[in-house]
Formats: structure tokens, C-alpha cells, sequence
């Protein structure tokens, strides 16, 4: 039997293979009964006829059935058909830790996490009889909830019915593949013990062994035993100690040492004699106290430095925090004016800040917070892969991850600094600092800011819908504050009635306005022309940020205007495409930035299938959406400066010309026959859809008329119908349609409680690909036009800005910085394949679509960014930032 895509094993359907080797095949499957994701390992025929790979097969499935473990994987169910066997597991996202090991060894603390993680499945299994054998880095995935144990096939099980020993097999658990005399041995031989090596019977220690090495090399990145050869690498194994794990990585704490080596001790009476009491000491280490661990250096420092390196560095920072606590807050009580001082920390290379592409839609999130006496910086790192919260106290080298904030990003402070929200999952949370998992508060779709007031309301925007947010810290229900505004970083004033907000109605942030509503009334006022991110301070001043400089006016908080002039503080910070800056602001005036230059600027070019980039003739400056037309000799693309309008490039002749002139028109969309153009407009309180020729002639016609904010998003092929987004007062998005060949009153396509927008018609005008979140993230979905049908689902981990090729048979779309294409079929009835991997790489998307497909099929036009490090290494802290200006402000009065 072939085992291939579309293949049915029982229930469950075969979408994919994932890998191949040793005694199976693994596939990603779909439960037709569970409708979830599985994965499904099968014997293929020609092993299965062989009986001690029949058993192995069987003896995976008895094992891992046997135990139920967060950090071993899950065994849903065993089969046989036509001829095949077949397990079906739990299907684990990540990587393997021998993938990872690639990238180098991990940061101590990381070692240490994992390693208790995986001594605890050791321990759950050797207390059910099970010695696993097989124990090696190939065998070990890491994901987001952390380590998980696999591979069961080679397992010694004595049940604890019976006593009996399931044997027939060899000892040596896999072959060893047979390199040259230049390369070093590859496989299990690594990491296997003394005593399998000498064929004696073995028991729960010899996992102890292999436990060692594994967390030996994952501590410095080298294995424990190499040889030229099997037979010196096996001698090695026998007669030889490794390094100690600190004389390599002089960071790692002693009593590591002193556990690992206990681990490879050559006779077993000698080493751990059980899994639980090795947990148990990796436990004591983690929760080790400082005067605990004064014979090696802390376990999570987190600087990259050693030696006099990083004495030097640990020294700038005392010193800095000194003055700081010493001589900068005396100021704050004496008034004696006090000089800024400028720290930097340094994050290893293996978890630098996270920024973009770790979560859909991450554009424009900011990875920083500063607690309101400026004694705590909490910051979003990459941690294998994931963005995690992590907490450093500015008087510390320590930083320390955050339980169970996985995926979280724009991070901000209770106002007695306890507690930290952050958005994840779709979800607003808070963790406390000392402890304890994670309080989920609300849904919270695309948010963007967040500020936790004094009166323990938090308030927050939405990137997509121009929504404000209002929600009680201990939760509750979500309220909506009255504004219209495409609202983003927000800052409670301290009457607590006012709130303060960022728009950004512009591709181009300078251009937005900070405005002051009034939580009673609901009156709109504009505080500030060409500002972002306002924080209003105690000593009576509103910074913002410009560009990439932090700003600082005086402020009447009572009448909520500016008094004066803004003065620049701070420049070279980090801005996002979405105007955010990467600057978090304590309330004594402590600023902690990430260096950088204003995220939104970008150049237009052209991306192959395989990343590579050509760039086009068009300049350098702030861009938001764009459509190629039909024929794909122009670009019709949103252009901002002091406004934004809609501008069409000739690709050919290298020239533009402006279609809108009166400020504040995006999303062009192209009518089929190139002679008309869709864009969205803000002439009041919302944007609604206007028409205009292509060719600039005539006059604007508006299309729709709402309270709520439309845009366009698809013209079909036969030219009678544009789709288009409508954001409601919810923040969820509705596909809508208007027909132009009748009374073009707008009627829902696709309207459900989730959020669907970035619709966009098939060539043959059959098909409507379109993003939703109904399964909790994002992934691109299409349906029949005009219906009714039931839809499919083209992404599998996630994806939106869905974009057909030109012939139909395929669609390109986004995952983070993941750019995917899946082939698609749509002469007559509709399926899909697999989606794959064209590249990965970040790309600005100011507003809509960030790429767009060549008539050929073979590029896609995107904007990219000035460069910046993708994944910044260093913070930037300025202590006293405000202080001076405050002082030279008063004696100039």
C-alpha cells in the first residue's frame, strides 16, 4: 500500500511527510473523528518483515502507551491496515535538540530548565520498569512548553506485573554509520555507557550515562566523547573524562560540573542511582541562593562577556546603578541637577530581543517596559525560537524568564510595579513578578499598546480596527471607549479621566497626532500634531517620539495641552513600522531603548521564489499598501509624507503621479481592466471606498457609506464586484461585497464572530481566499463566490495576506517572516496541497497587503526596510534622562 497525501489510515488522513529513517516513516495526519493534528508513524513493508523490527515497533508502542508525561509524547492510538503498521502520536512542534545544538551551546539557566525536564520523563519512565536506551539529542524535540522525550523503540521494559525483561534484540541500539578516518563518529555510539559498550546487562543508569552527555554537550556545545575512528571514540567512552563543563563555558556554576560528572562515571554504582534524585539537584541549583552559590559565578547572567570583559562591563553597570540610587535620586529630593548616565546591557548572542516575525501580525510591537520607579526592566527575548518574557533588575546581572509567556509581546507595568501584562495567544495577560503562572483577562485581537492606570483599568488599541479597549485588571467584561481613531500606544493621565493616544491615520508616523479623550463624555481633542507613544510624567512633561528621537514638551495636564516648545532628549531609537518606538519611560525619568533608526522608511523590490532580492527604481521613503495592475506595468501604492495618498509608479518609464491629492487614501486595488482604482479614504470619522480613474482623470465617486471603518480589498475578474473589509465596533473584521452592475448596496460574504479581512477573488472569480481567526490564530481559508459552500484551510501553522498566482493553481501568503505558497486547483471542484516553505525574511506591511505577485508568477514586490539588526543584542538604559532638561528649564524661567 502507498502511503502517500489524501491517504486514509483508519480515521486519519495523511497530509504530509515529516522525516524517514531508521525503523519508519512519520507522517503529518489529520484525526478525521478529532479533527486535530496527529502524527502517524508507520513500519513500511519491507521492515515490517523482519521480526526485530517488528518488535521494536511494538515495543514503542507498549512503552510509550504506558506512560503519560507533559514532557514525553503522547501515544493516541495503534493500527494496522492492509499490511501496515501504524502509531499514532501526538504531533510536536520545534526542533530537535540536536538541530538546535547546530546553533551552539545554551545560556546556563536554559541548560538547567531542560535538563530537569527531561531527568523527570527519565524518572516517569524508570518508575514504570522503562529504561529508554536511546537516549541522544535526535531524540529530544524542544518547543514551546519545553523539552519533550521520544523514540521509545529501543526501550528495556520490565513490567511491573511480571519482572520479565523484553529482550531479542541487540544491546547496540542503532547502527553507526560509517564515516571517514577525517570526520568523527555519528549516531548513538556518542552517548552511549561503559557497559552497553561491554555488553553487560544494563539498567536505569546507563539513561543516567547518556543523560550526562547530553546535557554535557548542550552546556558547551561539544560532545563529551569524539574519536577519529569507532574504535578510539568507543576507547574514549571506556578510559577517558571529558573537560570539566567550566573550563569551557567559565559561566556555568560549579555544582553543574559536579552533576554531570557524576553522570558519566564509568562504573554504574557510582554515578546518580536514580532520575528523581538527579531532579532533585538540578531543582536545588535552579533555586539556588546567591550565598548557595558563591563558589561559581550566578547561574542566569545573562552578559555575553567573561574575564576582564565582562568584570569591566559588571563594573560600568555597578558603578552606573550606584551613582544612580546614591547621587541621582538625592537629586530628585535636593533638587541639585544631575548629568544623564548611559548604560548599555549586553544579551548573549542565543537570546537576543525579539522583535518581529514571532507572532502574526508583529509589526509595530514593542519589546520593552520599565516599572514606574525605573528598578525593574522587563524585556521580550528569543528564546529557541519563541518570544518569552524576561525580568532584569537594574540592580542585578541577572535576568530571569517569565513562566509561561511564551508568544508575548508589548509588555507594560502595574502602577505599584507587581505585576506585568502582556498580550499573547490573542489574549491580554498578566504574571506576576514573583511568581505563578500567567492570568488570562480578555480576547484581544491585534492589540497594539497598553497602559495599566492608577485606578487598575487597563487600556489598550487595535492596529487593524481603531479600537480602544477598556478592561479591569482583575477582568471582567471589555469595554469600548468612544473614539474613532486608529488608536495605538495610550498613557493615562492621573485625573483618571482622560486618556491619552497615538493615531496613525499615515503610512508615515510623523505625521500622526496625539489627542486626550475624555472616559466620561468621550470628547475628542488634539493635543499634539506629529507625535507618537505619549507618556505624561510627574514632574509635568509629555514625551513622545519623532522619527527616531524621544521628545519632551511641558505639559497642562489639567486643560491637556502642550505649554511650549518640544526639546529633543534622546535620538537614535528604534522605531516599528507602525510608528511604535522601541523606548520604554519609568515615571523618575529612566529610559530604556533599543538604538536603531524609524522603522516605516523602505525601498520596493523585487523577491524571487528563492529570497533573492532586486531592488526597483523607486526611491527610499514611507510607503503603506500597493497593488500591481493587471498588466503588471504600474504600481498603484500608497505614498506618505505630511499625508498619504495614492500614487501610480510606471514601471517602465520610472515615474509617478499622484491619483489623490487631498491626504489620507490607502489600500488601492486595481479594477480588471486597469482603468479604474478602489482605494479607502478618511473624510470624517471613518474610511469608506471611493473609485477614481487610473489615469486621474474625472472625478472621485464614493462607494460606500458607513460608521464603521471599510476598505477594499479584491476586484473579481468580470469587474461587477469589489470585496472589502468592514471592522466593526468589536474590532472583528467582516468580508463584505458590493456589486457595481446594480444598486451597490453592500451585503455580507462572510460574517461570523471571528474576524475575517484580506479577501481576495481567484482568477476565475469562483474562489475567495480570505484570513480568519477562528481556530485562535490566523491561517488563510478559501471559499466558493458567491456561495453558498463550506471552506478550506490552506495554511497549516499560521498565515494571512493571502495572494492568487495569476493562473489560479496557486496562493502565496505570509507567516510571520515565513512567505509560503501552496498549490491550489480551481478548474472545477477545489483542493489543495501541502503548503512549503519559498523563504524567510521580514518585510515592512504598513497598511494591508505587504507583497504582491508578478504576472509571471515567479517574484513578488514587497518594501523593504532600512537595515536594522533583525534581533538586537543590547539595550540601551539612560539614567536621569529627564532630570537635566527639567533643571535647565527652570533656571532659564
Amino acid at each position: 500500500m502507498a502511503v502517500g497525501a489524501g491517504t486514509k489510515l483508519g480515521p486519519y488522513e495523511i497530509l504530509s511527510q515529516l522525516g524517514a529513517g531508521g525503523m519508519g516513516v512519520v507522517y503529518r495526519a489529520r484525526d478525521t473523528r478529532l479533527n486535530r493534528l496527529v502524527a502517524i508513524k508507520v513500519l513500511p513493508d519491507h521492515l515490517a518483515a523482519h521480526p526485530e523490527t517488528r518488535q521494536r515497533f511494538e515495543r514503542e508502542a507498549r512503552a510509550v502507551s504506558s506512560l503519560n508525561h507533559p514532557h514525553i509524547c503522547t501515544l493516541h492510538d495503534i493500527g494496522h491496515q492492509d499490511g501496515l503498521d501504524y502509531l499514532v502520536m501526538e504531533l510536536i512542534e520545534g526542533e530537535s535538540l540536536a538541530e538546535r545544538l547546530k546553533k551552539g551551546p545554551f545560556a546556563a539557566d536554559r541548560v538547567i530548565d531542560y535538563a530537569m525536564q527531561i531527568a523527570d520523563a527519565l524518572d516517569k519512565a524508570h518508575r514504570a520498569g522503562i529504561t529508554h536506551r536511546d537516549l541522544k539529542p535526535g531524540n529530544i524535540m524542544l518547543t514551546r512548553t519545553g523539552a519533550k522525550l521520544l523514540d521509545f523503540g529501543l526501550a528495556k521494559w520490565v513490567p511491573a506485573e511480571s519482572g520479565k525483561v523484553l529482550n531479542g534484540f541487540s544491546e547496540l541500539p542503532t547502527e553507526v554509520e560509517k564515516l571517514t578516518g577525517e570526520g568523527s563518529i555519528i549516531g548513538t555510539l556518542q552517548y552511549m555507557s561503559p557497559e552497553q559498550l561491554e555488553g553487560v546487562d544494563s539498567d536505569s543508569r546507563t539513561d543516567i550515562f547518556a543523560f550526562g552527555a547530553v546535557v554535557y554537550e548542550m552546556a558547551t556545545g561539544k560532545r563529551a566523547f569524539t574519536g577519529r575512528s569507532q574504535a578510539s571514540l568507543i576507547g574514549a567512552i571506556l578510559n577517558t573524562n571529558p573537560q570539566p563543563i567550566s573550563s569551557l563555558q567559565p559561566l556555568t556554576p560549579k555544582a553543574l560540573d559536579r552533576v554531570v560528572t557524576t553522570c558519566l562515571e564509568k562504573d554504574p554504582e557510582n554515578r546518580w542511582q536514580s532520575a528523581h534524585d538527579l531532579w532533585l539537584e538540578l531543582k536545588w541549583i535552579a533555586e539556588a541562593t546567591e550565598e548557595e552559590a558563591a563558589t561559581g559565578p550566578p547561574v542566569r547572567s545573562k552578559f555575553s562577556f567573561v574575564g576582564p570583559a565582562f568584570t569591566f562591563v559588571a563594573g560600568l553597570l555597578v558603578a552606573g546603578l550606584a551613582f544612580w540610587f546614591l547621587v541621582g535620586r538625592a537629586s530628585l529630593q535636593t533638587g541639585a541637577p544631575v548629568k544623564p548616565v548611559h548604560l548599555t546591557i549586553k544579551l548573549p548572542d542565543y537570546e537576543p530581543v525579539a522583535l518581529t516575525g514571532f507572532v502574526p501580525l508583529a509589526v509595530g510591537r514593542v519589546a520593552l517596559a520599565l516599572s514606574p520607579d525605573g528598578s525593574n526592566l522587563v524585556y521580550v527575548a528569543n528564546h529557541n525560537g519563541t518570544a518569552r518574557l524576561f525580568q532584569r533588575s537594574l540592580n542585578s546581572f541577572d535576568s530571569k524568564p517569565l513562566s509561561g509567556t511564551e508568544g508575548a509581546y508589548n509588555p507594560f507595568f502595574s502602577p505599584d510595579g507587581d505585576w506585568i501584562a502582556f498580550f499573547a495567544d490573542n489574549k491580554l495577560k498578566k504574571v506576576s513578578l514573583s511568581g505563578g503562572e500567567p492570568i488570562a483577562l480578555c480576547e484581544a485581537r491585534n492589540p497594539i499598546g497598553g497602559t495599566w492606570g492608577e485606578n487598575d483599568q487597563i487600556f489598550f488599541g487595535n492596529q487593524e480596527g481603531g479600537v480602544l479597549s477598556q478592561i479591569s485588571a482583575k477582568g471582567g467584561s471589555l469595554q469600548i471607549v468612544p473614539v474613532r481613531d486608529q488608536v495605538t500606544e495610550v498613557n493615562l493621565l492621573p485625573d483618571k479621566k482622560h486618556l491619552l493616544y497615538s493615531t496613525n491615520p499615515s503610512s508615515n508616523p510623523d505625521y500622526s497626532q496625539i489627542k486626550a479623550v475624555s472616559l466620561e463624555s468621550g470628547d475628542v481633542k488634539v493635543v499634539l500634531d506629529g507625535g507618537f507613544g505619549p507618556h505624561y510624567l510627574p514632574n509635568g512633561h509629555l514625551v513622545f517620539t519623532r522619527g527616531a528621537s524621544l521628545m519632551r514638551v511641558p505639559f497642562d495636564v489639567a486643560n491637556q495641552k502642550v505649554d511650549g516648545q518640544p526639546v529633543t532628549l534622546i535620538e537614535g531609537i528604534r522605531g516599528e513600522a507602525y510608528g511604535n518606538s522601541q523606548v520604554a519611560i519609568s515615571r523618575n525619568g529612566t529610559v530604556a531603548y533599543l538604538p536603531g533608526v524609524a522603522g516605516w522608511i523602505g525601498k520596493p523590490v523585487w523577491v524571487d521564489k528563492q529570497g533573492n532580492v532586486t531592488p526597483t527604481e523607486m526611491p527610499t521613503q514611507c510607503y503603506s499598501s500597493f497593488q500591481l495592475s493587471p498588466d503588471g506595468k504600474r504600481v498603484a501604492i500608497g505614498v506618505g509624507n505630511a499625508t498619504d495618498d495614492i500614487w501610480i509608479y510606471d514601471v517602465n518609464r520610472g515615474t509617478f503621479f499622484r491619483l489623490t491629492n487631498d491626504g489620507h487614501n490607502l489600500g488601492p486595488v486595481w479594477s480588471p481592466d486597469g482603468k479604474r482604482i478602489a482605494y479607502a479614504s478618511n473624510r470624517g470619522q471613518s474610511f469608506g471606498i471611493y473609485l477614481k480613474a487610473a489615469d486621474g482623470s474625472g472625478v472621485e465617486e464614493r462607494l460606500t457609506t458607513s460608521e464603521n471603518n471599510q476598505a477594499p480589498e479584491s476586484w473579481s475578474p468580470d469587474g461587477d464586484t469589489i470585496s472589502f473589509v468592514e471592522w466593526k465596533a468589536d474590532d472583528a473584521g467582516d468580508i463584505m461585497v458590493v456589486r457595481l452592475d446594480g444598486d451597490r448596496k453592500a451585503q455580507p460574504f462572510h460574517r461570523t464572530r471571528f474576524s475575517e479581512f484580506f479577501s481576495t477573488f481567484s482568477s476565475n472569480g469562483r474562489w475567495v481566499a480570505y484570513t480568519s481567526d477562528e481556530s485562535g490564530r490566523y491561517e488563510v481559508y478559501v471559499r466558493p463566490f458567491p456561495g453558498p459552500g463550506g471552506q478550506w484551510q490552506i495554511s497549516t501553522q499560521g498565515g494571512e495576506e493571502p495572494v492568487w498566482a495569476p493562473n489560479g493553481e496557486g496562493l502565496f501568503y505570509r507567516n510571520g517572516e515565513k512567505w509560503m505558497v501552496a498549490t491550489v486547483h480551481t478548474a472545477s471542484e477545489f483542493s489543495a496541497e501541502p503548503p512549503s516553505l519559498l523563504f524567510e525574511s521580514y518585510f515592512i506591511n504598513v497598511s494591508g497587503l505587504s507583497h504582491c505577485v508578478s504576472s509571471d508568477g515567479k517574484r513578488q514586490l514587497m518594501i523593504k526596510p532600512q537595515d536594522q539588526d533583525p534581533a538586537p543584542k543590547s539595550i540601551n538604559i539612560v539614567l536621569n534622562a529627564l532630570d537635566q532638561l527639567t533643571h535647565e528649564q527652570g533656571e532659564k524661567k
